[in-house]
């Protein structure tokens, strides 16, 4: 997966992806977006479960 420093340019620079992917935060462990075909954009936060939580960001 790729990780990177997760800023508001950054994201809004994202390209459109053929499938899902995850963009890592670098400064921040644990933290992540996920980019759709359909370009919706979804939090990953961290949580003290084994999996991160899910939030919705917008189209």
């Amino acid at each position: 997966m790729p990780q990177m420093k997760l800023t508001k340019t950054a994201i809004d620079a994202l390209p459109t992806p053929s499938k899902d992917i995850v963009y890592w935060d670098a400064g921040c462990p644990g933290f992540g977006i996920k980019v759709t075909p359909l370009n919706v954009g979804h939090r990953l936060l961290p949580t003290k479960r084994s999996r991160p939580k899910r939030s919705f960001v917008g189209v």
